[in-house]
């Protein structure tokens, strides 16, 4: 089974978004998909302007499976708890040939 993160730092993340480039356990009736390389949209627990001010600060995962800017100290302390690098923000609303809506998210590239 899978859950999705329910604080900040947790370890064992992986960022979970519609812009995958893999799944694993898929079925017939469930899939997950994830990111293991490249660039993913995923929610950020803090604002869209905060991640503006930080882009290309890493990034780990946050309450209700979102990502979370993390600190200096954060970094140092905790490199094993890093999903990923904040790496833009988006501001049109509909990203892709396949018309992935962008609904607030924040580029990430995997770590």
């Amino acid at each position: 089974t899978i859950s999705i993160a329910n604080e900040r730092l947790q370890r064992g993340c992986s960022i979970i978004s519609d812009t995958f480039g893999f799944a694993i356990g898929e079925t017939d009736k469930a899939k997950c998909p994830i990111a293991v390389s490249g660039r993913v949209l995923a929610y950020g627990y803090e604002s869209r302007e905060e991640f503006k001010k930080h882009i290309g600060y890493p990034v780990c995962s946050g309450p209700n499976g979102t990502v979370s800017k993390m600190t200096r100290e954060e970094i140092r302390e905790y490199p094993e708890c890093i999903l990923g690098i904040v790496s833009a923000i988006p501001s049109y609303k509909i990203w892709g040939q396949a018309n992935v809506e962008v609904n607030g998210r924040i580029w990430v590239t995997i770590k």
